[in-house]
């Protein structure tokens, strides 16, 4: 949720925790392509701001 702070900042979080809480890691021993994805929602408008992977 964006709370009106800029898109790259709110994404940049959101990708950063998916870093530090290793959501990704036990995926990885699948041998699979993976993508982690940053995706912002507007506070304000309630719909999609966008999105980063």
């Amino acid at each position: 949720m964006d709370k009106g702070r800029a898109f790259e900042e709110v994404v940049t979080e959101a990708l950063s925790q998916i870093d530090a809480n290793e959501y990704a890691d036990r995926f990885a021993v699948s041998g699979k392509t993976m993508y982690k994805v940053g995706v912002v929602f507007s506070s304000e408008g309630k719909g999609l701001v966008g999105w980063k992977y």
